[in-house]
């Protein structure tokens, strides 16, 4: 097979393309998400998921931190709460930067 001037220029931006998307990919260090960001995160996937199985549920959250330990409550088809609506309830001590409490 010959190269030609136009294959050669083709691969040429081709590879310079490839390397371009991946130094830019490398230039921003991921940062590790904190206990408090990875706990919000499982909470959205669980409201995705159980809408995805039970669309327009309500669902009632409870998230609780008493500093030293915490719990999560989820209840949902309360009577009380609309179709669709979310009640996401934050209770006791409040969180600081970091995902670090104040002791």
């Amino acid at each position: 097979m010959s190269i030609t001037r136009r294959l050669f220029l083709r691969q040429t931006a081709v590879a310079g393309v490839g390397a371009t998307v991946g130094s830019t990919a490398v230039a921003e260090p991921i940062q590790p998400l904190t206990p408090d960001e990875r706990i919000e995160a499982a909470i959205e996937e669980i409201k995705a998921a159980y809408w995805q199985k039970w669309p327009d549920a309500p669902i009632r959250i409870r998230d609780q931190d008493n500093g030293t330990d915490g719990m999560i409550l989820i209840f949902t088809h309360l009577e009380c709460d609309e179709p669709g609506a979310v009640n996401h309830e934050r209770i006791g001590r409040a969180r600081t930067m970091g995902g670090q409490r104040n002791g």
